[in-house]
């Protein structure tokens, strides 16, 4: 007669049958990922944010004095966010951005400046070391455009490369006895075609994650000293579609590295940084399919197998989402 199964047994087979089931498809993964985001779930993990601990905490603290500049409800990091310098004892430090790193790969992601808050998006520009003054369009591919920047310490924008502040007769201070207000080169990428819940082409957006890794490579191999600056991502709210050019740039890299890389595990890395990333369910999946194209674009499998892998994982997550919207 057979024995009967330990607890310890039994909890071992459970996972065990857990772990197989999940995953295998992608089909399976959106079902896995649908059920964890079920409202009881997300009213608890609200629950867990508005405690009194939560809200007197300095993250929250200092998000709810400067709400005003943020588009949406959603705390940064103390220990992460960008913080401006001060000039004088008027400036304010706080800008809507989070220093995201990542084995030495240096990103902030920052959400799109505000009529308010534009002043504060070129204070941190200079802070970084880059001047900006007009963008010259040199290239544009289908869903992007690639912009080489005009560069000068001599700004016709109304910012202040030096101070960040106008002047007292209302004209831009140009800098142009700063130290460091030599002309520079920067590359600006901006995507044309992929709205807020819109599934994106995926083809188009590879390419792009593609072109914009290749360039910040060799950004880095013409440096002429040890810093880097960081790779700024900016979006709408700095949550979701730029999240997902966070993982996809550095899944390039990775991929034509040929190092083995983990979709997942940058997607948690980015979470533990950045509360709300992937707030936003449909970005969570186009990061998976996403990962699948580049992954061919990269020599790591056909286009072919890429597609079809993309076809799945869209038709299950469209229809997750649209589930999750009858509820």
């Amino acid at each position: 007669m057979a024995g009967r199964l330990s607890a310890k047994q039994k909890r071992s087979a459970a996972q065990k049958d857990s772990s197989t089931e999940a995953g295998e498809k992608p089909a399976d993964f959106v079902a896995l990922i649908a059920k964890q985001s079920l409202p009881k779930t997300r009213h608890t993990h609200f629950d867990r944010l508005v405690t009194a601990a939560a809200i007197n905490n300095s993250n929250t603290a200092t998000f709810l004095a400067q709400v005003h500049k943020n588009r949406v409800p959603v705390p940064l990091f103390e220990k992460k966010r960008v913080k401006l310098s001060s000039k004088t004892t008027k400036d304010n430090d706080y800008l809507p951005a989070t220093y995201a790193s990542f084995n030495r790969e240096d990103y902030i992601i920052i959400q799109a400046p505000t009529k308010e808050t534009t002043i504060d998006f070129w204070r941190m520009v200079w802070q970084q070391k880059r001047f900006t003054i007009k963008l010259v369009k040199k290239k544009e591919e289908k869903g992007f455009i690639m912009y080489d920047v005009a560069l000068s310490a001599h700004l016709d924008t109304g910012v202040n490369a030096a101070k960040a502040a106008p002047k007292t007769d209302g004209l831009a201070d140009t800098g142009a006895n700063d130290d460091d207000s030599k002309p520079r080169n920067v590359t600006i990428f901006h995507v044309t075609n992929w709205s807020n819940g819109i599934w994106p082409d995926l083809d188009q957006l590879g390419v792009f994650i593609k072109t914009l890794s290749s360039k910040e490579v060799q950004i880095i191999k013409r440096a002429a000293d040890d810093y880097i600056p960081p790779v700024v991502l900016q979006g709408f709210a700095g949550l979701n579609r730029t999240c997902v050019v966070w993982v996809a740039t550095i899944l390039m890299k990775q991929i034509e590295r040929r190092e083995c890389f983990d979709v997942e595990y940058l997607a948690r890395h980015l979470v533990r940084i950045r509360p709300g990333a992937f707030s936003d369910p449909i970005s969570f999946f186009v990061l998976f399919a996403l990962a699948f194209r580049i992954a061919s674009l990269g020599g790591w499998s056909t286009y072919e197998d890429a597609k079809e892998r993309i076809k799945e994982i869209k038709a299950s997550a469209l229809m997750a989402v649209k589930g999750r919207e009858k509820q």
